[in-house]
């Protein structure tokens, strides 16, 4: 037991304790360290590493940093006496290199994959952010199952540098269940502390519609409707590319490879997909809203050079089965309640004697979002993005939309005169 004061030394003694002579208290240091702060920062001028810690055993603050910085911050904080030790470090010991930032497209390894089967690199990619992790093809990870008595552990995934631990399969469908019963190609990862998890996606270099990284949007939480003829782009890190095409067929069944069937699939044509893009995000060209994860092409490997179809599973069927867990698909948006864009009450272009318009042109959001009317007190049934509705000419108005999403409400309020 570290003391300052040594008459308490028979006492700490009587309790099985050996005391140690310190000059300083914990309390004394901590004072110290707090002011030499900001005057290390103004000698290095705010970005040469250093490290400030107390040493409890040898009782003194402690200022860590590389060797050409030493004797200068033995200058600056030379007033402090023995207070105050400035040592030498490695630049190792100084600086925090955060483990990744993760996008979607981003690249990953199944480790436990490459351990069963050394002669093979498997890679796969990010689909799309969540709070807890990402979303991506169930392929590229299994779950944790049992099999004939025996317990299969979620596969371990790491970054593209094959050491660096992602996290592991939060839950997966592969093993797929054999025919004829039908599948989803979906799964997430739940990643651990340490990687950023961001709401964009990583389109590489070479897209002629995205280039670089971009947000997914707050529009509508980020996540678009498919239909049939609508041009759709895929990013991943085995392509590292943008491919894009139009899709054929929704909802469509197919055999994935003779072990078992999958449904709800997007067909697209016009597309590529090589090793190592599986589970990437599929986006709408037009307003990048997420899509779904890609599966794979017929043929495959064929980038830059379009294969005769590409696959990719709706968002959808990933939230459906892991949103409680894996969390919100990250948006631009942000953790905050949602807000209307257009919000316009009443539309004057629209409204006539007795009857009023108002409308919006969508909501911005992160999460599952719902929203309603209101006239007065009495919630309207009306679903759509517009109300248009009777009212009393002459007579206050008053008309409400509330939209909430797992973060909070948001209302949007308008007081008028019926036309």
């Amino acid at each position: 037991m570290a003391l300052s004061d040594p008459a308490s030394e028979s006492v700490v003694v009587r309790l099985g304790a050996v005391p140690v002579s310190a000059t300083w208290s914990l309390r004394e240091l901590e004072a110290v360290q707090d002011r030499i702060q900001t005057e290390s920062i103004a000698a290095l001028g705010g970005e040469d590493p250093f490290a400030i810690h107390i040493d409890v055993i040898a009782n003194r603050v402690v200022v860590a940093t590389v060797a050409g910085n030493v004797g200068r911050l033995q200058q600056v904080l030379a007033s402090y006496g023995e207070v105050v030790e400035v040592r030498e470090a490695p630049i190792e010991a100084l600086v925090i290199h955060p483990t990744a930032n993760m996008r979607g497209a981003d690249g990953a390894r199944n480790q436990t994959f490459e351990i069963e089967d050394p002669s093979k690199d498997y890679y796969c990619s990010v689909g799309f952010t969540t709070e807890n992790g990402y979303y991506t093809a169930g392929h590229c990870g299994r779950r944790a199952y049992t099999k004939y008595g025996v317990s299969y552990p979620a596969n371990t995934i790491v970054l593209t540098d094959g050491t660096t631990l992602l996290g592991t399969v939060g839950d997966s469908t592969m093993p797929f269940k054999p025919i004829p019963i039908f599948n989803e190609d979906t799964a997430w990862v739940q990643t651990v502390s340490g990687h950023n998890l961001q709401s964009k996606i990583n389109a590489y270099s070479g897209g002629t519609y995205n280039v670089g990284v971009f947000d997914v949007p707050a529009a509508w939480s980020g996540l678009g409707v498919i239909y049939v003829g609508q041009t759709v782009c895929r990013y991943g890190y085995g392509s590292q590319m943008e491919s894009c095409g139009t899709v054929d067929l929704v909802n469509s069944t197919m055999n994935a490879g003779g072990v078992g069937y999958l449904h709800y699939i997007v067909q697209v044509s016009g597309g590529c997909s090589d090793d190592g893009d599986s589970g990437g995000p599929w986006i709408s060209a037009s307003d990048n809203l997420a899509l779904g994860t890609n599966i794979g092409a017929n043929p495959t490997n064929t980038c830059p050079t379009p294969a005769t179809y590409t696959f990719f599973q709706p968002i959808s069927y990933h939230i459906a089965a892991y949103g409680s867990s894996a969390g919100n698909v990250l948006t631009a948006h942000g953790p905050v309640a949602p807000d209307a864009s257009g919000w316009l009450c009443p539309d004057p272009s629209i409204s006539s004697s007795g009857w009023f318009l108002c409308r919006f042109d969508h909501y911005e959001s992160q999460g599952d979002t719902s929203f309603y009317w209101k006239i007065g007190s009495v919630v309207n049934p009306e679903t759509s993005e517009s109300l248009f509705d009777a009212c009393i000419s002459g007579k206050p108005t008053m008309v409400k939309l509330i939209l909430t999403n797992p973060y909070g409400t948001t209302t949007k309020t308008s007081n008028f005169v019926c036309p």
